[in-house]
């Protein structure tokens, strides 16, 4: 409110608005739209509370009636024991899925050991080949003497072994 309005306001003893009409249509326009906030905020609670109360009454008339309807209650027992059963299949479903699982890993563990078993009595050939029988014909080569006959045997096996 301006110095100029306040006096004339005073001065005219109210015939003069204090306030300029921009600034009592602010005014006015807050007050609606709190107003209108608080009567919606209202409204949102008595939705809610008439929610919570449809919900309940709904419940307790499924209880009245599982309490006193036999078809009812027959249907509910059996749809519920539907629904464990579908439960109980679907345990028993990822169950098998897991023990597969293992069973496959297991497998590949074994295939894998095999492999590495393969590997290492190769290498063991090797190493005997090349430390002991090499060794043995390179010597007899350079000496002239004829190859014993068991050496050319561990050769033709060693030989076929590695092919």
């Amino acid at each position: 409110m301006g110095l100029i309005r306040k006096s004339l306001a005073v001065g005219t003893l109210g015939v003069v608005h204090g306030s300029s009409k921009k600034q009592r249509v602010a005014k006015a326009t807050m007050k609606s739209s709190a107003a209108a906030a608080q009567a919606a905020a209202v409204t949102a609670a008595a939705v809610a509370s008439a929610a919570n109360l449809a919900e309940r009454q709904a419940e307790e008339e499924r209880e009245f009636r599982y309490a006193t309807d036999p078809a009812y209650r027959k249907f509910v027992d059996e749809k519920r024991a539907a629904e464990e059963a579908e439960r109980r299949a679907q345990a028993a479903r990822a169950a098998a899925a897991i023990r597969l699982r293992r069973e496959r890993n297991q497998a590949r563990l074994a295939s894998i050991g095999r492999a590495v078993r393969l590997v290492a009595l190769a290498v063991a050939v090797l190493l005997v080949g090349l430390c002991v029988w090499l060794p043995q014909l390179l010597i007899a080569k350079l000496q002239h003497r004829p190859v014993q006959r068991w050496m050319q045997e561990q050769l033709r096996f060693s030989a076929a072994s590695h092919s």
